[in-house]
């Protein structure tokens, strides 16, 4: 694997992850919602 693709990797596993952290807070704050609706 070369050091650009590499690169590229890290990149998208960055990406994944903030966007993974994003949908875990959505969930929460929906649930969240959910309760206080109830």
């Amino acid at each position: 694997m070369t050091e650009e693709q590499r690169k590229a990797y890290a990149v998208n596993i960055e990406q994944a992850s903030v966007r993974l952290t994003d949908l875990s807070s959505n969930i929460l704050w929906l649930n969240k919602l959910e309760k206080s609706d109830h």
